[in-house]
């Protein structure tokens, strides 16, 4: 319908008001790959979040004592801790306190933590395992208990032979793994007879056995001096270009 100038429409017109709304509800199609829907990040989700750091507990000053030879001052600094000797499993550290507790007149702790080393390690550590022994029959006749000083002094002895067969089979098989070319193992082995035998009978063949199966030094990089000094010099090895006018006849008259 066409009107004329001085007209208005009579036709009710509908007024219909857009929404954003419905553009959340509609679903995304999935990439032309099939690929699962997935939801957009939100911007939060965009954000680098920051990287973890990951705190190294401090090393406790009764080890680091223990692994400076004082025994006395690791076993003051550990009773100073408040930690229970009960947790300590390792059989060195254990050497280290009971002695430590002997040197501070604290014989009750003492005798527990060398009963422990004869008990749990005169397999795997039997050279330690006798030191205990021998403290444990010194510490039991000073408290006047003979048999029990006895019974330690005889697992000190068999502790003894069992210290020499221990030692001789690990050499045995630090040699059988060199042999057989298994570096890894020669050196695990080996690192664990110089930690129990520092002075054994096997010491000599366990060093050669080591350097023999050393990791190799990583290799430099090249310092980018010593690259562009070495191009320098071919540079000025390199024949010089012939002169292309050097032979040309002189202009005539």
């Amino acid at each position: 319908m066409v009107l004329g100038p001085d007209q208005e429409a009579t036709v009710p017109v509908r007024v219909v008001t857009a929404s954003t709304d419905h553009a959340r509800a509609v679903p995304r199609l999935p990439s032309e790959e099939g690929e699962d829907d997935v939801a957009a990040p939100s911007r939060d989700e965009d954000k680098d979040e920051p990287a973890a750091v990951v705190a190294v507990a401090p090393q406790p000053a009764w080890m680091k004592a223990c692994a400076e030879g004082e025994d006395k001052a690791a076993a003051k600094l550990f009773a100073e801790s408040g930690a229970d000797p009960t947790t300590v499993n390792n059989p060195a550290l254990m050497s280290c306190l009971a002695l430590g507790r002997r040197a501070l007149k604290d014989v009750s702790g003492a005798i527990a933590l060398n009963e422990r080393l004869v008990a749990e390690f005169e397999q795997t550590d039997p050279m330690r395992a006798r030191v205990a022994a021998h403290d444990l029959a010194s510490l039991y006749k000073k408290l006047g208990k003979p048999e029990k000083a006895t019974l330690y002094r005889q697992k000190a002895a068999q502790l003894y032979q069992g210290m020499l067969l221990f030692e001789q089979s690990l050499c045995e098989k630090i040699q059988a793994e060199g042999t057989a070319g298994n570096g890894e193992q020669v050196r695990t082995l080996g690192q664990q007879y110089r930690q129990q035998f520092p002075n054994g009978s096997c010491t000599e063949t366990v060093d050669r056995l080591l350097a023999a199966h050393a990791l190799p030094d990583p290799p430099v990089a090249d310092d980018e001096s010593d690259i562009e000094a070495d191009d320098t010099a071919e540079d000025s090895d390199a024949p010089a270009e012939p002169d292309p006018y050097e032979d040309a006849a002189p202009p005539g008259p």
